[in-house]
């Protein structure tokens, strides 16, 4: 389960590098990787550094999941209220 959390960890902090739009599956991968690598540092005492490194980069993914669907947003309302100055800072 460890090695899992680790894993689901990295998984959710590299969807969240993707688009938006699938930042749910990173949200629900970090979720994931919290609760197991929770269950693997009660369980065993092997894999507890890999077990806290699942938890760590979960959770971290799971910010920057929501982080990044803040700030589209933020940018959306903005391009909308602003729509000729959006378009010509690009």
């Amino acid at each position: 389960m460890a090695l899992a959390s680790l894993i689901l960890g990295i998984l959710s902090i590299l969807i969240s590098l993707g688009h938006p739009i699938f930042n749910i599956f990173g949200v629900v991968a970090g979720l994931t990787g919290i609760v197991l690598g929770y269950f693997a540092r009660r369980r065993s005492e092997k894999r507890q550094g890999i077990a806290l490194a699942g938890i760590i980069l979960s959770i971290l993914g799971v910010l920057l999941c929501v982080a990044a669907v803040y700030i589209m947003n933020a940018l959306l309302e903005y391009a909308k209220e602003n729509p000729i100055e959006a378009s010509a800072n690009f």
